[in-house]
Order: structure tokens, then C-alpha cells, then sequence
């Protein structure tokens, strides 16, 4: 009767044993898991630190891109310089700007000029006078009554001169450079400008033409 009990203690403490080490190994596997859950929510954190300035970086260089691309593309769009004849002469009618429609010029299209300008003082008539060169070479010249281009009379304040012109097909392509003078009933010139403008080596028939 002794034995069985001896073996009976033996065989518990062994069992009792075996139980301790399975915990033992469980609460070792739940604290690798916390660990392993808390190293990935670390590395996460890290990653979105790594990933958000550069998000904001390359939203900053595609802002920088853009004004660029609009800075560059803003001279073609008003590509028109216009300058006095003379800039030492006090014109009694200012000229803001010149915008040409279609722009560039199509051979064969009517195209049309808009001058905007302010005058102090009222006009009652007058003239516009325009010459076109190409390359130093006059090629065209025109007079016409202001008030045809116009309404009439042009009180105090701002105005606008509206021309239209349709060039012939076979107009040579590249730079011209017009002058306008806008003169009074007395031939008293008002004012003087000069622009430089292009016109396309494709006219609208040739376009009309290869469609």
C-alpha cells in the first residue's frame, strides 16, 4: 500500500508540473503576441510620420508646379506688347491693351482687334489711321472714320476701338507689326501705338482642306 502511494504523488507532481509549463508557454505566446501587435502599431505610426510630410511635400511642389506652369503659359496667352510710337509724348488718349481675335492670326479668318483706351477729353470724329509692316516692309495702309469703329462721340473716360480685317490666303506667315493712330476732326493725332503680331503658316482653307 505504500507504493501506490508514492507513485501516485510522483505522478501528480509530474502532472502538476506539465500544467505549470503549458501556462508558463501561454502567457509567454500572449505576451510575444502584445509585443509583436505593439511593435506593428509602432511601425505604422512611423510609416504615416514618413509618408504625411511627403504627401504635404509633393502637394506644396505640385502648388510651385502649377504656378510655374501658369506664369509660363500667361505671356502666350497676352503675348501682345504694345508700345507708344513715342514715349516721350503725353497722348491725350491712353491705350490699356490690345487683344486680337483669333490669336494666332489665321490667313483667310476675319480677324478682329480690340483696343481699349481712355480719353480726358471728348471726341466728337476723327480717324484711325493703320499700317502694317512685315519685316521693315510696309505691305498694307488704312484709313478709316473713327466713328465706324466706335461710337460717337467718345465722351470722358474709357472707350473701346474694335477692327476687324480679314487677310488673304496667300499672306506670307510670321511677325508683322502694326501702328495705329487715332486722330481727331483737325487730323491732331491723339495717340500711337505699335504692336508686334503673328500669323500662322496655316491659313482656314488649308485647314478646312487636310480635314
Amino acid at each position: 500500500m505504500v507504493c501506490p502511494l508514492k507513485k501516485t504523488k510522483i505522478f501528480n507532481s509530474q502532472q502538476e508540473s506539465r500544467n505549470r509549463r503549458h501556462r508558463l508557454a501561454a502567457v509567454i505566446k500572449t505576451l510575444l503576441q502584445i509585443r509583436i501587435i505593439s511593435k506593428i502599431r509602432t511601425l505604422k505610426k512611423k510609416k504615416q510620420s514618413i509618408e504625411d510630410p511627403m504627401a504635404g511635400f509633393q502637394s506644396k511642389l505640385f502648388v510651385v508646379l502649377l504656378l510655374c506652369s501658369v506664369s509660363l503659359i500667361a505671356p502666350f496667352a497676352d503675348a501682345i506688347d504694345v508700345k507708344y510710337c513715342n514715349k516721350k509724348n503725353n497722348y491725350a488718349v491712353k491705350v490699356s491693351g490690345v487683344e486680337i481675335n483669333p490669336y494666332p492670326i489665321e490667313r483667310g479668318t476675319e480677324t478682329t482687334f480690340t483696343i481699349t483706351a481712355s480719353t480726358e477729353t471728348p471726341i466728337s470724329g476723327g480717324n484711325l489711321v493703320i499700317d502694317v509692316s512685315y519685316y521693315f516692309f510696309g505691305v498694307y495702309s488704312e484709313t478709316s472714320d473713327l466713328c465706324t469703329k466706335t461710337s460717337c462721340p467718345v465722351t470722358t473716360g474709357d472707350f473701346a476701338i474694335s477692327h476687324s480685317q480679314s487677310l488673304p490666303s496667300v499672306t506670307p506667315p510670321g511677325s508683322y507689326t502694326l501702328t495705329m493712330k487715332l486722330q481727331d476732326s483737325n487730323k491732331k493725332e491723339l495717340t500711337c501705338i505699335t504692336f508686334d503680331f503673328s500669323i500662322g503658316w496655316f491659313s482656314s482653307e488649308e485647314a478646312v482642306a487636310s480635314s
